[in-house]
């Protein structure tokens, strides 16, 4: 179970480009799981997961989709 404020290391399923352009499939850093309505601001009509996680410090920050 993820704690928010608790540094994890995320693996994921699929591979992903992280703000320098290049692909991971694992990001460290501060973790916090989001609900959709605060990552969106509103509720979609069937969204594939209803969490987010984001990873990293304020300044550089990645956020994982649930599903992954």
């Amino acid at each position: 179970m993820i704690e928010n404020g608790q540094r994890y290391l995320v693996t994921t399923d699929n591979w992903f480009f992280a703000p320098n352009g290049d692909q991971y499939k694992a990001a460290w850093g501060k973790c916090e799981i989001k609900n959709i309505k605060e990552v969106f601001g509103f509720d979609p009509i069937r969204p594939s997961t209803n969490w987010y996680l984001e990873v990293g410090s304020d300044s550089k920050k990645i956020i994982i989709a649930g599903c992954q």
